[in-house]
């Protein structure tokens, strides 16, 4: 159910997001926003929330970091490394699966591999994380003890594949 939904907003965030930093008052851009907005918060009510929201709950309250700046500042990370484990655990799965749709949307290309996929999306992701200049956890003077505190604290058992704390931690510090 929520994939059918998802998938088009999706594609409507990755198209209008840019747009709509560089010129905010598009009134098409922001419509187009609005309704991915409003679609995203029922798919993740009724799909649940993965390791980037998990991560930005627990650092967020520590380190009083806006909820949607955090996402977007860890999120090509997050993905990178949950690409890699679904490579290294399960290339076939579902969850690969929709990666690799996403990474066909994003990218335009047919026929993409589970191997591809994982440099597309992240690139993708770490291309409109710059576009958007989204700041590194540093400049929101956290200290490194706190993304350690954070990565222990962290949620994600909807993640497509659990990740550790030490990947955490990790995915934290490269965003630093």
């Amino acid at each position: 159910f929520t994939d059918t939904l998802a998938l088009p907003a999706i594609r409507d965030v990755f198209r209008w997001l840019p747009e709509v930093f560089r010129h905010p008052r598009s009134e098409e851009g922001r419509s187009a926003m609005l309704y991915a907005a409003f679609v995203s918060g029922i798919t993740l009510a009724n799909a649940g929330l993965g390791t980037v929201h998990g991560i930005a709950s627990a650092l967020g309250g520590l380190a009083h970091i806006p909820h949607g700046i955090l996402c977007g500042t860890i999120m090509a990370e997050a993905n990178r490394i949950t690409i890699r484990k679904l490579l290294e655990l399960d290339p076939e799965s579902m969850a690969m699966k929709k990666y690799i749709q996403l990474a066909g949307l994003v990218s335009g290309e047919n026929q993409i591999t589970p191997q591809r996929c994982a440099m597309i999306l992240p690139e993708f992701l770490e291309k409109l994380t710059s576009d958007l200049q989204l700041p590194g956890l540093r400049f929101f003077g956290v200290q490194k003890e706190t993304l350690i505190s954070s990565a222990k604290i962290a949620e994600n058992k909807n993640n497509p594949v659990p990740l550790k704390e030490d990947e955490i931690r990790e995915l934290l510090l490269k965003r630093y």
